[in-house]
């Protein structure tokens, strides 16, 4: 009757960051340009009693996540960091999977980590998921288009969701004469750079 319990299980925690192009620096919100691709980072911290990992995301209209090694889009690759510090790649089938059918309602995918890599994890580690996906032509201009990761861990359990926002910006365009009397029927094309630009 006096017996205690003390659990030797904790809680995960997940942080999701975005890359911004022009500094390369990770944060909660970048700008980008519509048909651009856009770098995502999910940083899993793993507790004690790691079991049944499974992260899912979120994307709003505006952006694209597709799953293609070829084209270079998805799920990049996955990194194991140590509490000393030391990084491992993941490999792909054997220590996760990426799901696209299948997965809960809202998302647009899953990584699920495999049970034989749950057994070799450490409280203080940390799990690095990077994909990217594309900034479409339903981005919404001058709003938030927003990712929104969660972890699937234990039985069931979930933690809070973590959102990252990607801004994108319109721009007006007129053609004048020197009088500075509109010129009707002017046609342009617009590229990201004055050599070797995209459109």
């Amino acid at each position: 009757p006096d017996a205690s319990i003390n659990a030797k299980n904790s809680i995960p925690t997940i942080d999701k960051q975005v890359q911004e192009d022009l500094t390369g620096m990770w944060g909660d919100v970048n700008t980008a340009d519509i048909g651009q691709i856009v770098n995502f980072m999910a940083i899993i911290h793993v507790a004690a009693g790691a079991e049944n990992y499974v992260l899912h995301d979120a994307m709003s209209k505006g952006l694209t996540f597709e799953q293609d090694p070829v084209n270079g889009r998805g799920v990049t690759d996955i990194k194991l960091v140590n509490s000393l510090g030391v990084e491992t790649t993941l490999v792909l089938g054997t220590d996760y999977t990426v799901e696209t059918t299948g997965i809960c309602l809202d998302c647009d995918f899953e990584v699920v980590f495999t049970d034989s890599l749950m057994a070799k994890l450490q409280p203080n580690d940390r799990l690095l998921v990077h994909y990217n996906a594309m900034l479409n032509r339903y981005a919404l201009i001058g709003g938030d288009n927003t990712n929104e990761s969660k972890l699937e861990y234990g039985e069931n359990m979930t933690t809070a969701p973590d959102r990252t926002k990607t801004h994108t910006f319109s721009i007006d365009i007129v053609k004048t004469d020197s009088s500075n009397q509109l010129i009707n029927g002017a046609k342009f094309r617009i590229y990201d750079s004055a050599v070797g630009g995209n459109e």
